[in-house]
């Protein structure tokens, strides 16, 4: 764990960002880019000014980007569930506190967003059908890094920030996209430049694109209480998910290890294809901090993130490694700071019945095959052996 705050905090002192947070500082800086981060205990917090460390350009509105007091918060060990979230909930609320969620954060404390606030109007009755999302790239107005600032003048980003990355970090295919920021589900966000292999960090570079595309046909509704027409793209409902062929989930993530994660993770995708980012989540944990609107509840981070590491994390002595989650819902990872290499990994049931087994060095483990129950896994690496026991849940 000690490694991956250390990789963490180098990660972003190469952007520009404060290893120390000095989180008043940012608040009260008014005038100029200002982001920091601060981990304590199993929690990370991201705080923002909202001001981008690159240039902006203009959008018809012309409302101001104005500095803001932005604070995120997230898990450091975030865990996959089996069912993923929605950003797209029941926009209604308590005292303007909505149901929908961010994306997730920049590394540059910019947030990213996939809702628009903006749905089919009953033409009649001016009723918002809020089943229908009208996707903020169909319809509204943004700079060169698919950005804008809203009435607020909060500046955030509705797609791929194109110029940003391209001028800014360097992203152009060469390598591995660097960390782009996390979702608001703890996990971590990457470019469409990523390893061909997602277990093998020298394979060759490629350009990854979602596994979404247009429908074909009509809509169903009758153009007063739901939108009729083809589908053209207008609304987040115009596209669908085919896992046929496609290398991303539904969300837009997948496992993998990347330079920042050696020892393998979970993460999403930025895509140049809709839906650009995910606009789901598997993350078991995402925080009020993340939530949209006004009189939001307080961060709960402290308290939900505690016994995803407190009683899922075990050092596995004698072999250097880090077991988590445990419980888990579909996958285990063996996080391998000292390089040790694994020979062996065995699964069995509490009849003693072996139902994994691998001779191959692996740092996750798939057990989404697995009914629900008490398991016990066995992990060797040459002479050194240990067995622990495992829950699925």
């Amino acid at each position: 764990m000690r490694r991956l705050f250390a990789t963490l905090l180098g990660i972003l002192a190469s952007h520009g960002i404060h290893a120390q947070c000095p989180a008043a500082a940012i608040h009260n800086n008014d005038s100029t880019h200002a982001v920091c981060i601060d981990t304590t205990g199993n929690v990370i917090t991201i705080h923002s000014n909202n001001y981008p460390n690159h240039v902006w350009g203009n959008w018809p509105s012309n409302t101001p980007v104005l500095a803001q007091d932005f604070t995120y918060h997230f898990c450091a060990f975030p865990v996959k569930g089996t069912t993923p979230t929605s950003i797209y909930n029941n926009p209604s609320g308590v005292n303007g506190c909505t149901q929908y969620t961010l994306v997730g954060v920049a590394l540059n404390g910019i947030f990213y967003a996939g809702w628009g606030a903006r749905w089919f109007v009953n033409p009649q009755t001016q009723q918002e059908n809020f089943n229908w999302n009208i996707a903020p790239s169909a319809r509204f107005q943004m700079d060169f890094n698919t950005a804008h600032s809203n009435g607020p003048g909060e500046y955030h980003y509705h797609g791929v920030p194109v110029r940003y990355f391209g001028d800014s970090l360097r992203i152009d295919g060469s390598s591995h996209s660097p960390l782009v920021g996390y979702a608001a589900d703890g996990f971590p966000i990457y470019y469409k430049y990523v390893y061909a292999n997602p277990s093998d960090p020298t394979s060759a570079i490629v350009g990854l694109n979602s596994g979404y595309s247009l429908k074909a046909g009509i809509r169903p509704g009758d153009g007063v209480t739901a939108p009729d027409g083809p589908y053209d793209g207008l609304y987040v409902e115009d596209y669908a998910y085919s896992s046929v062929g496609a290398t991303l989930d539904d969300c837009n993530g997948r496992f993998g290890v990347t330079p920042e994660y050696p020892n393998g993770t979970y993460y999403y995708v930025m895509t140049d294809n809709w839906p650009y980012f995910p606009r789901c989540f598997y993350g078991t944990v995402i925080d009020n901090s993340f939530r949209i609107g006004p009189n939001c509840p307080a961060s709960t981070a402290p308290v939900d993130c505690s016994p995803l590491v407190m009683s899922t994390v075990e050092v596995l002595e004698g072999l250097e490694l880090t077991l988590y989650p445990n419980p888990t819902s579909n996958y285990l990872t063996l996080q391998n700071d000292q390089g040790v290499t694994l020979t062996q990994i065995s699964i069995y049931n509490t009849s003693g019945q072996v139902l994994y087994h691998t001779t191959k060095h692996l740092n996750h483990i798939d057990l989404s095959d697995l009914e629900a129950g008490t398991y016990f896994i066995q992990i060797t690496a040459g002479e050194a052996e240990v067995t622990r026991k495992i829950i699925k849940r």
